[in-house]
């Protein structure tokens, strides 16, 4: 991780190595598919640049490889299961972080996880999404949409395959209140599947 002097800018590089083996005398690399979430070679995790505040303004951009997540983790998360990890993207994020909320929107692929080659292939779908924080709240309130859109004719549908468009509205809250903590995620799907 590498930050700029203040005087230049809030703003940092940063950049993480993985190198995902598993030793077993019943387990050979070759029993698993290409994309394995228990084996992939000293390979690139994350790197991107952030710069946050531009100019002393409540705006900045994160952009290049790296995980995206949010509240609980559940409609957007790390996937950190298994020995390798479940989801990184290369991505653009624009921000803007004022007193009152906090709104993001990016666009991202997902990287495929490949055992020995480096990892720059990609999933044929991609995201784009909005995603607020409402501050000043006694409780925590974020909304968000996310778009999902796979072009590439093979989504698999009843009875044919086909492209994919999904839309995902929903909210997250989580707080206290007379002793008791509540969390939770509300969402709802529609759109279309081959």
């Amino acid at each position: 991780d590498y930050r700029l002097k203040p005087s230049v800018a809030d703003a940092h590089f940063y950049v993480r190595v993985q190198d995902s083996r598993f030793w077993s005398d019943q387990l050979d690399r070759g029993d698993f598919p290409e994309s394995c979430a228990h084996f992939d070679q000293f390979d690139l995790r994350e790197a991107y640049f952030e710069a946050k505040h531009l100019g002393g303004t409540p705006l900045g951009f994160k952009v290049g490889r790296q995980n995206i997540f949010y509240a609980d983790k559940r409609m957007l998360g790390p996937g950190d299961w298994g020995n390798v990890g479940g989801y990184w993207w290369d991505a653009a994020k624009l921000y803007l972080d004022a007193k009152p909320v906090q709104v993001d929107l990016f666009y991202a692929k997902r990287i495929i996880s490949e055992q020995t080659r480096p990892n720059m292939e990609h999933y044929p779908y991609e995201v784009a999404a909005v995603y607020a924080q409402i501050k000043r709240l006694p409780f925590k309130l974020d909304a968000f949409y996310i778009l999902y859109s796979d072009d590439s004719g093979e989504a698999k549908g009843e009875t044919r395959q086909g492209d994919e468009t999904r839309h995902t509205l929903g909210f997250h809250v989580d707080g206290a209140t007379g002793g008791w903590d509540y969390r939770g995620t509300v969402a709802g799907q529609f759109g279309e599947r081959a």
